[in-house]
């Protein structure tokens, strides 16, 4: 990770968090082509893919101030989901990656963006070793292009399987499961939130409830707070200090990135607010203007 969150060059190291704003081959490539992103992440995916339930696997913008749902990109914005993992198999998104890079790096042109991709995953942990067995395989069949890989072990929406990242036994299965593999320094761990609200449920799910993931300005205190304390839960121990964090978690203007930034995140990514207003939101960041529908 260190291969672009430690450029000091950047004042803005921007990028996008796993969401359904990074689902599609058009998704991605907006995210690429945005000159105010420094890399780019595809939305969690499986070796198989997700069955997507659209009666069960949903989300909802809402105003946190009153709570209520609505679809106006110029009101505050945070969201409810209970979404599982992208319908799009692993072997698709890196077909997808291997498409935009033989579409961007012609063989008479020189090339046109060394962005890195992060491919979010998740699985069981054989699953997890075999994904980045293929993640560094199509690396390096794009010229070691820089393909990372992001393990999601934190989703809050999948029936019967509570979130691995919760239990001290399951993610130590994971990590020892990580260390047999060549790339393990490539690889990084994600957390996502959770929450729900309302009187009644605004959303379909798999148990009836309505209640999922929540993310958005609802949780930025909140994702601060976790930033703060990783961070100095890290430099308490010098093996550790190298390692770096991504801060998510209701940004969407240039003040929240840099309450991230003083928090201790040396990149900060964005979902919410991309959905809600594009990416345009990550010039509204760097540079404070308003633009597009924001």
């Amino acid at each position: 990770m260190a291969s672009f969150l430690s450029d000091d060059t950047v004042a803005w190291p921007l990028l996008n968090s796993a969401s359904p704003w990074a689902t599609t081959k058009e998704d991605l490539l907006a995210l690429l082509t945005c000159p105010y992103t420094i890399a780019v992440t595809t939305r969690t995916s499986t070796l198989e893919g997700f069955p997507n339930n659209d009666a069960i696997h949903q989300h909802c913008f809402f105003d946190p101030n009153t709570h209520q749902p609505h679809t106006d990109p110029s009101v505050p914005a945070s969201t409810l989901n209970t979404l599982g993992y992208s319908p799009i198999p692993l072997d698709q998104y890196l077909d997808f990656l291997t498409e935009i890079y033989s579409a961007l790096h012609a063989p008479t042109q020189p090339p046109r963006s060394k962005k890195p991709f992060i491919l979010s995953v998740t699985g069981s942990a054989a699953d997890i070793v075999e994904c980045a067995h293929r993640v560094v395989a199509c690396s390096a069949s794009l010229d070691h292009y820089p393909l990372l890989m992001e393990v999601n072990l934190s989703c809050p929406n999948i029936a019967g399987q509570p979130p691995p990242a919760y239990s001290r036994a399951a993610l130590t299965d994971y990590l020892r499961a990580l260390q047999t593999h060549p790339a393990i320094q490539q690889c990084k761990l994600h957390e996502d939130g959770g929450g729900a609200g309302g009187f009644g449920p605004a959303l379909g799910s798999a148990d009836g409830t309505g209640i999922g993931g929540m993310a958005g300005s609802a949780l930025h205190a909140l994702a601060l707070g976790n930033v703060a304390r990783l961070r100095a839960m890290l430099d308490s121990h010098e093996s550790l200090k190298q390692i770096q964090i991504i801060g998510v978690g209701g940004v969407s203007d240039g003040e929240g990135c840099r309450r991230m930034r003083a928090a201790g995140a040396s990149a900060v990514a964005v979902a919410t607010a991309l959905g809600s207003i594009g990416t345009d939101v990550f010039e509204r960041i760097a540079t404070g203007n308003i633009v597009g529908k924001g």
